[in-house]
């Protein structure tokens, strides 16, 4: 029985393995923990301050194609560029 793969690759490259330990552990933290010190706020909102907005921070999935702005000048260059969604910038557009 074949098996068949969605990524052109037999083994996860090594930047690709720490974006999704960092997503996982990111995700954790945003949600309270049953036997937390605080029943309503998560680990991240306790020491950051910072709290989830699911319109700038659920916008992509980890792992979607997307186009991404690249730097240029008013030429006939290409304005965007393919990427992976691999983590938010956690920045105040929520990019």
């Amino acid at each position: 029985m074949a098996t068949t793969n969605t990524i052109p690759f037999e083994q996860l490259p090594h930047h690709l393995i720490v974006e999704i330990t960092y997503n996982a552990v990111f995700w954790l933290n945003y949600f309270p923990h049953k036997n937390s010190t605080h029943a309503m706020l998560s680990p991240r909102t306790i020491v950051t301050g910072s709290k989830i907005n699911l319109n700038k921070h659920c916008r992509l999935q980890f792992g979607k194609y997307v186009q991404m702005h690249e730097q240029h000048n008013n030429s006939l260059l290409q304005r965007t560029v393919g990427a992976i969604a691999l983590h938010l910038m956690d920045n105040a557009q929520g990019s």
